[in-house]
């Protein structure tokens, strides 16, 4: 594993480096996995797509784990909701979920980790603008990958007004919010 300083990372990025053990890794991982959990079962639901805190969490982990670990964290969230356990938007489960009307929003999960991990990655310095940036356009990334898929189910115009409108002015506050986390990691 590429081993890189980032001084917004906290100490589950040291973790995360070679010189740890697999154990603290695996936790690490779980660890990444019960945040994705916990942030599906916080809903809103809606016509097609809940809204939940899951881009929130994901930010948060390539922040705190790079892009690497979140990928095999949301990896284990995945194959754990297609095999039927209720990690999906609030507890829901298999594989008509992932296959459903959410399916390219979990697409865009995957596209816009690795993306939101290569541009915060090598930060030299505390750059939250940055950060915010690496998040829009991640959750961007998630919302024209959602909508992309759920226009052939629900045609074009019920996709965008379902399926992208109600989640730009909360991605918004999802960004600030990053930013908040950002400035308090690293104030302790």
């Amino acid at each position: 594993m590429q081993s890189y300083t980032h001084p917004l990372l906290p100490s589950w990025q040291s973790i995360c480096q070679s010189n740890h053990s697999s154990v603290d890794k695996i936790k690490t991982l779980l660890l990444g996995n019960l945040l994705l959990i916990l942030s599906s079962y916080l809903t809103i639901p809606l016509i097609a797509i809940p809204i939940t805190l899951q881009t929130l969490a994901l930010g948060i982990l390539v922040v705190t784990m790079g892009h690497r670990y979140t990928i095999a964290a949301l990896s284990c969230y995945v194959i754990e909701g297609a095999t039927g356990l209720p990690v999906f938007a609030g507890g829901s489960a298999g594989l008509a979920v992932l296959c459903g009307y959410s399916a390219g929003y979990f697409c865009g999960f995957f596209i816009s980790t690795y993306v939101m991990g290569k541009m915060i990655e090598h930060t030299t310095n505390q750059n939250y603008l940055r950060c915010c940036i690496a998040f829009c356009i991640g959750s961007t990334l998630i919302l024209l990958f959602g909508f992309c898929w759920l226009a052939q189910w629900v045609g074009f115009q019920t996709a965008f007004v379902s399926g992208v409108m109600p989640f730009i002015p909360i991605e918004m506050v999802k960004a600030v919010l990053l930013v908040l986390f950002l400035k308090y990691r690293l104030s302790t």
